[in-house]
């Protein structure tokens, strides 16, 4: 037999579904409130019936990716070096970041056209649209990116107010599900999406950031092209991604996309 809703288990489900929670998390707070064995099925029939009205909460996804400034070191070879610390000139830094909301179209970007006092500047920028991000998404961000980032903010003095953010990290996506020859983003978004890694031919390999940092024009717009185009890749690999991936935190953005999308 079915148990009625009373009004108070009513509202307590319609609140925890409006901030996003999954039936699975209401279920187990609702039976954890009301020592009841509500299970996912009833929470799902509960939203149904009372929650048609209840604009349900989705999160801001925020996929980045950075272009870090090279490091300057003193060596005496070329081969089987052993850097010491005491060789290090400069530990390098941040040359620019791209950014876009999940779902939108507009790219944002910022550079410090090879100034490095321009850094901070560029960082603050940053940290505005991180602090306004539910979750942050990137290509190998959880290992590389994210941790630089906040070492930067430590370093510039701005990790006080840092907000709290979830991360998914579309390199560890496709390692948990998919076997391919290569899991990196040329590699992938080659195989499987529209947009594509760019491959800055205009300046092979380390030749880029050596002209940017150079302040070369011409390595300053391959650079934003090059940057922009990451993380436009990286928001189609997600979505070729989520097909086989169904955790939480992919699910919720998932929800953004698609919210994003009809807004138009």
């Amino acid at each position: 037999m079915k148990k009625d809703w009373t009004k108070a288990e009513i509202n307590f489900v319609l609140k925890l579904y409006s901030r996003g929670l999954s039936r699975k998390e209401i279920a187990r707070q609702f039976n954890e409130k009301f020592d009841s064995d509500r299970s996912q099925d009833s929470i799902k029939h509960c939203v149904d019936v009372y929650g048609t009205c209840v604009e349900r909460y989705t999160p801001k996804v925020l996929i980045i990716d950075i272009e870090t400034r090279s490091l300057t070191v003193k060596t005496f070879g070329l081969r089987d070096q052993n850097i010491g610390l005491e060789q290090v000139v400069d530990d390098g830094g941040i040359l620019c970041w791209s950014a876009k909301w999940l779902g939108s179209d507009k790219v944002f970007f910022e550079e410090t056209k090879g100034v490095k006092s321009k850094e901070k500047v560029i960082l603050k920028k940053l940290k505005k649209l991180m602090d306004e991000a539910d979750i942050i998404m990137g290509q190998n961000s959880q290992s590389f990116d994210v941790p630089i980032i906040m070492g930067l903010f430590l370093y510039y003095g701005l990790i006080d107010d840092v907000r709290e953010f979830k991360q998914i990290d579309t390199l560890r996506m496709s390692k948990s599900k998919y076997k391919f020859l290569s899991h990196k983003l040329q590699y992938m978004s080659g195989k499987l999406c529209e947009i594509k890694k760019q491959t800055h031919a205009k300046f092979p390999g380390m030749s880029l950031w050596m002209e940017y940092e150079a302040k070369n024009p011409a390595a300053f717009a391959e650079m934003k092209k090059y940057n922009m185009a990451d993380v436009e890749a990286t928001e189609e690999l997600f979505l070729k991604l989520s097909k086989g991936c169904k955790t939480k935190n992919v699910t919720d953005a998932l929800r953004s996309y698609n919210a994003a999308k009809n807004r138009g």
